[in-house]
């Protein structure tokens, strides 16, 4: 096996260094500060520079059903919230099966969007704040596809 290739197998993306921060979180909102996701070159922006292959139509439909969850948060109905955030799951990984967004977008949600990371309103706020974010900045670097 020859040296380049042992090197690039083993290098991160900078998604995946992203979703090991949150792995190692206790919840969402321990890593998910506005400043670190709000800022250039902070994680949202990180995110959408990294993003291949993501139709803004998907990511878009994926930022209402978020948006959806941040507003029962807010009323403070919390198992709803995270139901809702519970079924984006699969739906990210549809879209991925069907080639309109990068799976890596999929295991960035799959590791935000479990029970013991979204332990109050604040985590489900703070990601829904992470994913507008993505949202502008995918815009901003014209990452996302038509």
């Amino acid at each position: 096996m020859n040296k380049y290739y042992s090197t690039q197998k083993n290098k991160q993306s900078p998604i995946d260094n992203i979703i090991s921060v949150i792995n190692n979180a206790k919840n969402l909102s321990k890593v998910l500060t506005v400043k670190a996701i709000s800022l250039p070159g902070a994680y949202a922006h990180t995110v959408a520079k990294n993003l291949r292959n993501t139709k803004n139509n998907q990511i878009r439909k994926f930022f209402e059903i978020v948006k959806k969850a941040e507003t029962e948060a807010v009323n403070d109905n919390l198992t709803n919230a995270k139901n809702i955030l519970f079924s984006l799951v699969p739906q990210v990984a549809y879209s991925v099966g069907r080639e309109l967004c990068d799976k890596k977008l999929y295991e960035l949600i799959a590791s935000c969007i479990k029970d013991e990371k979204l332990q109050n309103k604040e985590d489900v706020e703070m990601f829904a704040k992470f994913f507008e974010a993505i949202v502008a900045y995918g815009k901003f670097e014209n990452t996302l596809k038509n």
